[in-house]
């Protein structure tokens, strides 16, 4: 652990000191100050299969020590992904969290989020320079008023202990909302709409 993420965890409890978050991510549950899950719940998170390809909870574990894929990625390889890695499955209160901090100004839940999210990274020996987000429209983030990706960035590489640059990427249009549209839609309306932005750094 080095100066940066010691100082980072530092003030992150000093701030949990005041606005403590000691709820699992997972089931609800309170008493859960250090991992964001609950002894129990992750237990059951580790019996949980991910796909080899997008990283997503699928499955319980098989016997079997092929690599596993979920249904999507079974019917359309995507050679173009080096590795995704999922902290949470989507479903329940990870999911209620994550349309909060998106939707509903809960910017507060971006620090638990993150911070399961660089556990989750260390866990799977991750290692990386820096940590970007994907940006938003300038019309989109006019109206919600904070880039929600921004935030869960941020949170994420001071836990990490590395970098965060905000300006890797540079959007040029503003694209419909992905979770309406099939796979094939996604990346229709994601061409041609990102392009290198300046170094953060």
């Amino acid at each position: 652990m080095n100066v940066k993420q010691k100082l980072y965890i530092a003030k992150a409890a000093a701030v949990e000191a005041f606005f403590p978050w000691n709820t699992c991510l997972l089931c609800g549950k309170t008493g859960c100050l250090e991992h964001c899950l609950c002894s129990e719940c992750s237990r059951k998170l580790a019996a949980l299969d991910r796909c080899a390809v997008c990283g997503c909870f699928f499955a319980f574990k098989s016997a079997s020590a092929e690599p596993r894929l979920c249904a999507a990625c079974a019917n359309e390889p995507k050679n173009y992904i080096d590795a995704f890695y999922s902290a949470l499955p989507y479903v329940g209160y990870p999911r209620q969290y994550i349309l909060a901090l998106k939707y509903r100004d809960k910017r507060a839940y971006a620090k638990p989020l993150g911070k399961c999210l660089a556990a989750a990274l260390q866990k799977e020996n991750v290692v990386a320079d820096y940590v970007a987000a994907v940006p938003l429209h300038s019309n989109r983030l006019a109206e919600r008023g904070y880039n929600q990706a921004e935030l869960l960035a941020e949170a994420t590489a001071g836990f990490l202990g590395i970098k965060y640059l905000p300006d890797v990427l540079k959007r040029h249009k503003e694209t419909k909302v992905q979770h309406k549209l099939s796979f094939a839609e996604r990346k229709d309306n994601l061409t041609r709409a990102f392009s290198p932005g300046r170094h953060g750094g």
